[in-house]
């Protein structure tokens, strides 16, 4: 284990969001695969849970650039940290309207949003990959500025099928 908490740390491995929201450890040659996947699904599913919420894309994005200059500024951060060195009202709280929906404020959507565009990672907490915390950095440069990177969804969805016909050896079209 600690050989791959070492690659993570060094950047070889990344846990990047992937398939259904969830987060995987991944290549970083494969990353840009994997958040293109992600960055589809995930924006079909929140655009009606920030209209839900109270909150929209526009404030998300705000909120996103003022983490993203946070993150750059004062180096890698957990969440509830980031929020804090935020100004004030930056992050604000989306009540009750927000919490029905599971967005009790702007910031979480925002770093998703940074994460599935390359522009910010998480890293580990302590260097250690057996945590549920995470820190977010400003990324270095993004697996999308990478040579043969996906520049649509369907092209990250192809190259994902190619991948796993290649893991998973002979399959059928219907499998």
């Amino acid at each position: 284990r600690p050989l791959v908490d070492e690659a993570v740390l060094a950047g070889r491995l990344r846990v990047s969001m992937a398939l259904r929201s969830c987060i995987y450890l991944v290549p970083r040659a494969q990353a840009a695969i994997a958040l293109r996947v992600a960055d589809a699904l995930w924006r079909k599913r929140t655009e009606p849970e920030l209209l839900r919420a109270g909150t929209s894309w526009r404030e998300v994005e705000d909120v996103g650039r003022a983490a993203l200059s946070a993150l750059r500024a004062q180096g890698a951060r957990a969440t509830d940290a980031l929020r804090r060195t935020l100004p004030a009202g930056a992050a604000r709280s989306l009540g009750e309207q927000g919490t029905a929906v599971g967005l009790t404020s702007p910031l979480a959507p925002a770093l998703r949003d940074l994460e599935l565009r390359g522009l910010i990672e998480r890293t580990l907490v302590g260097g250690r990959l057996d945590s549920e915390s995470y820190l977010w950095r400003a990324a270095d440069k993004s697996v999308f500025d990478e040579r043969g990177a996906p520049t649509t969804s369907a092209a990250a969805l192809t190259a994902l099928v190619q991948l796993a016909v290649r893991w998973l050896g002979p399959i059928t079209e219907a499998e």
